[in-house]
């Protein structure tokens, strides 16, 4: 009887472990600018920080639950790391150290734009050639951003911003996910009143309200709830869009 125990014990114990290898580790990066001062074409925002930091907070709370550990990395204008181009490329070593189990998602909420048929993410340091037109070298075009994220794991790029249908076409093909506030030719909101960019209150809102079936989120399952709070709130006028690639399983983001 006692040696049936041991043995017992030492399956539970395996079986333990080999679950908690499956359900892997999750790696965040998140970018959030509020200033833009020096630019007089793109108005201060005023939720973006606090939009990363509340994303960051949130999947903070799935370590031990969706992910065995939650490792996070903000980038923003309080932060010791400051938005600037440099320092936003540099740091995307961080999301390199995913293993092949983990979950990967750069998080953007921030001013971006459509120049020379190019899609370019707004550090918070860019400057101007002429009085309209944006200085290339001081922008981060997406492609080296899909570029640079070509680790291990299961990569998800989840965009506070315009423009998230063209981002989406960027990053087919790359076995990247693309969940983005809204279609191209819209504007993601912000609001005073819901304290944030519409899209990414209507995130934590569904983490915070179990939406999910049996207290699980997927990426999937998720879209579904966004889109549909996004659309009302906004009025129609915000449409957010999800583009996951073929062969990807729909991610796990949250466990109760």
């Amino acid at each position: 009887m006692k040696r049936f125990a041991v043995v017992l014990v030492f399956c539970l114990v395996v079986a333990s472990v080999t679950a908690q290898e499956q359900k892997g580790d999750l790696w965040i990066l998140a970018v959030g600018i509020n200033e833009y001062t020096a630019n007089s074409h793109y108005r201060n925002l005023q939720f973006c920080v606090s939009d990363a930091k509340n994303i960051c907070d949130l999947f903070k709370a799935q370590e031990g639950k969706a992910f065995t550990k939650v490792n996070t990395l903000l980038i923003a204008d309080t932060e010791t790391i400051k938005p600037t181009g440099e320092n936003i490329l540099s740091n995307m070593s961080f999301l390199q150290n995913a293993g092949p189990n983990d979950t990967v998602i750069l998080y953007f909420a921030l001013h971006s734009a459509l120049q020379d048929g190019g899609y370019y993410i707004l550090p918070s340091d860019l400057r101007y050639e002429t009085n309209e037109r944006l200085a290339a070298d001081s922008l981060i075009d997406f492609n080296d951003i899909v570029n640079s994220f070509d680790g291990q794991g299961k990569k998800i790029i989840i965009l506070d911003t315009h423009y998230s249908e063209t981002a989406a076409g960027i990053a087919g093909g790359k076995n990247i996910a693309v969940f983005g506030a809204c279609r191209d030719g819209e504007q993601a909101l912000e609001s005073v009143l819901y304290g944030g960019g519409l899209f990414t209150m209507s995130i934590v809102e569904a983490f915070k309200s179990g939406t999910g079936e049996n207290g699980s989120i997927t990426l999937q399952l998720l879209s579904y709830y966004v889109a549909e709070r996004v659309r009302n709130i906004s009025n129609g006028r915000q449409n957010p869009v999800l583009y996951i690639p073929s062969g990807m399983d729909d991610p796990l983001l949250e466990n109760r």
